[in-house]
């Protein structure tokens, strides 16, 4: 879980964030896979997510002064679907 208190983003939280980004792709594939989401809630929901597959997350912070260092990365699993839900959906929240 990324935290805004960490050392990475000191600098830039400095002054107020104005934004996230949030990286995400399919562990272990290719940096050209990288999708790229900015939002300026401290969460984000993600759509359309495989089954039963692992992703890769990064997420800086965005100010006035620029983009944080990345967090490090958090490797998340989907899950197979249930019964009335959609386990495409995934939120990212940013603590």
């Amino acid at each position: 879980m990324w935290n805004s208190t960490s050392s990475n983003a000191t600098a830039v939280t400095k002054t107020p964030v104005r934004s996230y980004t949030v990286q995400y792709q399919h562990n272990g594939s290719d940096d050209d896979d990288i999708v790229e989401v900015s939002v300026r809630k401290p969460e984000v929901r993600l759509d359309g997510l495989s089954k039963q597959t692992a992703y890769e997350f990064h997420v800086f912070a965005v100010s006035d002064v620029g983009r944080s260092l990345s967090s490090a990365s958090t490797i998340v699993t989907t899950t197979a679907s249930r019964a009335g839900q959609d386990d495409t959906l995934f939120s990212v929240i940013c603590q």
